[in-house]
């Protein structure tokens, strides 16, 4: 199955960073590009597309900066430097634009200089995966900025971009067998007077168990906090596919890490219940 991992996500959680709402208010689209909702998309309901209007050469034709308030809440709190790492889904729409779009991902070090991952945006058919990552963001000065620009001054058009998940703090669990991935139907379920069994379906969501056994304090401590936060996490099952990251939640209804392990006293046993947030899809 590969890696599992699980990780803060930043960002509103309104469906802005899946482009699943009416406006582009959380992004920033400079007066030289334009940017209008699409179907084409990766998991959500819609998606988005960015027109340049001119042939000029522009790093932040679409931006979204996420704020420390929200972030603060988010991140762990025990230490002073994170981990960031995005992903998202998008395409040039010709082949002779491919190269000419870039996503980036920056952010403030510890010495408060600027730390920047780029990476060029592909001709596809299909919306194909974007992974940026950073290591040693500073917490004081907490600023990572998506962005999405232009790194030719040749002719550009149009791309599409879909499903933009950021992470900080992301860990890697180490699962056992007996980690458990299921799926449950929000359904009302009924049986006429003649026999007929009848059901209907309005949703679901998946479940993901997980337990785990001799985790360090200061990961329980941060299991924990996201727990009791209600921190809106991503999950991916594998980090070498692009469809299993799923937004969920710790769903425990108790605290999960509170019984130390044995023999080390100064580790912790427990179990991650987490729910997912919007049915089995990537939107956040």
């Amino acid at each position: 199955m590969g890696k599992m991992c699980l990780g803060a996500l930043l960002g509103a959680d309104d469906g802005s960073m899946s482009f699943d709402v009416g406006s582009f208010a959380a992004w920033t689209i400079v007066p030289t590009s334009t940017a209008f909702l699409a179907t084409e998309v990766h998991s959500s309901k819609q998606g988005a597309t960015l027109s340049v209007a001119s042939y000029a050469l522009n790093n932040s034709l679409g931006t979204y900066a996420f704020g420390y308030a929200l972030a603060s809440q988010r991140w762990s709190p025990d230490v002073s430097t994170h981990t960031i790492r995005a992903l998202a889904w998008a395409r040039a729409y010709l082949a002779a634009e491919s190269g000419q779009w870039n996503a980036s991902l920056s952010a403030l070090n510890g010495a408060g200089a600027t730390i920047t991952n780029s990476k060029s945006i592909a001709f596809n058919a299909a919306l194909q995966r974007l992974e940026l990552s950073l290591a040693a963001v500073n917490s004081d000065a907490f600023s990572p900025i998506f962005r999405i620009g232009r790194n030719a001054q040749t002719v550009g058009r149009t791309i599409a971009i879909d499903d933009v998940l950021v992470i900080a703090d992301e860990q890697i669990l180490q699962a056992p067998y007996d980690t458990n991935f299921g799926e449950e139907l929000m359904a009302g379920r009924h049986r006429t007077a003649d026999g007929y069994h009848g059901s209907i379906v309005w949703g679901g969501f998946r479940n993901f168990d997980v337990p785990l056994v001799h985790v360090p304090s200061s990961l329980a401590d941060l299991y924990n906090y996201w727990w009791r936060r209600r921190t809106p996490l991503l999950l991916t099952l594998d980090t070498s596919d692009a469809n299993t990251s799923y937004p969920v939640r710790i769903v425990s209804q108790a605290q999960p890490f509170g019984q130390r392990s044995r023999p080390d006293l100064r580790q912790y046993d427990g179990l991650l219940s987490m729910r997912t947030i919007r049915g089995g899809q990537s939107i956040f």
